[in-house]
């Protein structure tokens, strides 16, 4: 350890640590400090670099031997929150719109931002796609040949 290594510790980098002590990922420190994910791992990292680079692990341990924090109790954790995401996001139309196939089309749109189709729906999706083009192709094909026969006479 480098010497005043634990008084060389911002308070951020101490507040991320004594985080990490608790046993929470860097995605839940930062959900809990409003920062983001990768300013979370940039305090650890300088914290360690601090201390001679040790584990974020020991680094925590070292900050609470450093504050006198006791030691946690495993069966004391609290549980692991689990995020709710839902599947698709309500939002509202315009005045007079209509979702039409806004919900069947397998790309996002306006209306409906999120593709939640399942395997077989996509693949029955893009194998309607496909038929239309090549309907398309093939009346493009046939009004050349409508045009080709106009042209002959």
């Amino acid at each position: 350890m480098k010497p005043n290594g634990i008084e060389s510790i911002t308070e951020g980098q101490k507040e991320c640590l004594r985080l990490v002590y608790q046993h929470r990922q860097s995605k839940e420190i930062a959900r809990m400090l409003g920062i983001s994910k990768a300013s979370v791992d940039q305090r650890i990292d300088g914290a360690r670099a601090k201390l001679g680079n040790v584990s974020r692990v020991e680094a925590a341990r070292m900050l609470a031997a450093a504050e006198g924090t006791p030691i946690p109790d495993p069966i004391a954790y609290d549980p692991i929150p689990v995020a709710f995401e839902p599947t698709s996001i309500e939002r509202p139309s315009p005045i007079g719109a209509s979702a039409g196939l806004s919900g069947f089309l397998p790309w996002p749109t306006r209306d409906h931002p999120e593709n939640d189709l399942g395997w077989f729906q996509r693949v029955v999706a893009i194998c309607l796609v496909a038929l239309l083009g090549l309907l398309c192709v093939a009346l493009l094909v046939s009004i050349m040949n409508g045009i080709g026969g106009l042209v002959r006479r």
